[in-house]
């Protein structure tokens, strides 16, 4: 593969960072003047890619004055998923769980107040997106489905529906008196979460 150029490489020894060098266009590194010591070697890729291995150890002593850290980089694809009710209102609480090919649990997220969560930097695959909503709410749909991840961003719309419980009727104007003088005030339905 072609190298991945101007991409950060962080050196820490002892947690502490001591060198933070770029790659060269062919994708090569070079870090010197570096004491003898255990070093570990982590990039810094873009947000929407993903080191393999994420990390790695290098140990320079009499034996190996140099060592090599080699990594691949890998572009991930993000998920964007909306949870809205039938007249468009927001939804929150969703829960979104991304699950691979053996079940396991990779990400989890919840939507917010406006309706919105999100998988960022997932890996190229299949994955399976189980989904829970809050009690007194219903899911159109499945609430396991089949997710195929690439490159770039996906979205998902979701439609969640309130559960009505019961219906009251109340007149659209109330007249009142106070203190003698009469008050005439509006009611007007709301769409609640």
């Amino acid at each position: 593969a072609p190298g991945a150029a101007n991409v950060e490489i962080v050196l820490k020894r002892g947690g502490a960072v001591v060198a933070s060098v770029r790659t060269e266009t062919s994708g090569a590194y070079r870090a010197s003047g570096l004491f003898r010591g255990t070093y570990d070697v982590v990039p810094a890729p873009g947000a929407d890619q993903l080191s393999v291995p994420e990390g790695q150890t290098v140990i320079l002593d009499a034996a190996h004055p140099s060592g090599v850290a080699s990594f691949q980089l890998a572009t991930t694809g993000t998920v964007a998923i909306s949870a809205r009710t039938p007249w468009d209102a927001p939804v929150r609480g969703v829960g979104l769980k991304l699950l691979d090919a053996d079940g396991r649990e990779v990400a989890s997220a919840e939507t917010d107040a406006a309706g919105a969560g999100t998988h960022r930097r997932v890996m190229p695959g299949s994955y399976t997106l189980s989904i829970t909503v809050p009690a007194g709410h219903a899911l159109s749909g499945d609430a396991r489905r089949a997710l195929t991840v690439t490159p770039g961003t996906q979205t998902l719309a979701l439609e969640v529906t309130p559960l009505i419980h019961s219906v009251a009727s109340v007149p659209e104007t109330l007249a009142l008196a106070v203190g003698g003088s009469p008050l005439a005030v509006t009611l007007v339905a709301k769409d609640i979460n």
